[in-house]
């Protein structure tokens, strides 16, 4: 690894130790062939990100829903393939690239970027589920 990707790894890390202590929100994950479904609590209005990955590239689908407080569950159709990843969060606010005030590379590529983050959960697609 890069320097820079460790240097970044450890923010995330950083990140997601403070967003899991500093509350009782939450995120899980159920994966079918054809969809990720996730569940948890979410104490205020907030953003559902979900990141997937193939396992042949670094290429990935990225797709944001707004959830409100309370219990969740969001149903994401999306084809998983064995020997992918998935990541989710939690976030406070979704940023448009018009608003992001360093003109960010995720916004030049999106159309946004999400800030705040207050929950995490990753995983590895392992086998295909029904």
């Amino acid at each position: 690894m890069t320097r820079k990707s460790l240097m970044l790894a450890a923010v995330l890390l950083a990140s997601t130790l403070m967003a899991t202590a500093a509350s009782r929100e939450s995120l899980t994950a159920r994966l079918t062939t054809t969809s990720l479904t996730v569940t948890g609590n979410c104490e205020k209005t907030g953003w559902i990100g979900l990141s997937v990955y193939s396992p042949t590239d670094n290429k990935g689908w990225h797709q944001v829903r707004q959830v409100k407080a309370g219990s969740l569950q969001e149903v994401f159709r999306v084809s998983l393939t064995p020997g992918g990843r998935y990541e989710m969060a939690l976030w406070d606010r979704r940023v448009s690239r018009s608003s992001c005030p360093t003109r960010c590379s995720w916004c030049k590529l999106n159309g946004y970027h999400m800030e705040g983050m207050r929950a995490y959960h990753a995983g590895a697609i392992t086998r295909s589920s029904k």
